[in-house]
């Protein structure tokens, strides 16, 4: 189905789909939820925002190069059979949800510079001073030293902190 304009996709009866390539097409709906067996994904060139493959735990291969991404969970139990992972030309893509952050290290991936990758959350909380975030970080409360935010979920319980020795 690549080179059309197509805008939306239902492949969710396709329960034996193994590879999708939807490529240079105009989507910005794609439903494969009825996909459970596959293996390679190629949506780059479209208008995807949000997509969520935490029910693929079969991904060797996604590319999804030059989308409108915002949001993308990997959550499936299985980033490690991940072997190619293209997320370039999404600018917008500031955290893909992942089975842990390390999947840099086990798959070729590409990315924009602003994107990282959490286990966690991909709500975060803006910290505009790097002090204050050290120390954040020294205390457990964050992923990243000196990014510039926490995940939400990391502070949303604290009710006191004491920094008053870092300096800030």
């Amino acid at each position: 189905v690549s080179d059309n304009v197509l805008t939306n996709l239902d492949l969710s009866s396709n329960n034996n789909l193994e590879v999708l390539d939807a490529n240079e097409n105009e989507l910005s709906s794609i439903d494969i939820t009825g996909a459970s067996q596959l293996s390679t994904l190629n949506l780059s060139d479209n208008d995807v925002s949000s997509l969520d493959l935490s029910a693929f735990p079969n991904l060797e291969e996604i590319n999804l190069l030059s989308n409108d991404l915002t949001d993308l969970n990997l959550q499936n139990g299985a980033n490690g059979n991940i072997t190619n992972l293209n997320l370039l030309l999404n600018d917008d893509l500031r955290c893909v949800l992942g089975d842990d952050e390390n999947i840099v290290n086990t798959a070729t991936v590409s990315t924009e510079p602003n994107t990282r990758f959490s286990s966690v959350s991909c709500d975060y909380t803006a910290v505009p001073d790097a002090n204050f975030e050290i120390a954040l970080f020294n205390l457990g409360y964050d992923d990243y030293s000196v990014d510039g935010q926490v995940p939400t979920s990391y502070i949303n319980t604290v009710t006191s902190l004491d920094v008053s020795n870092d300096n800030i």
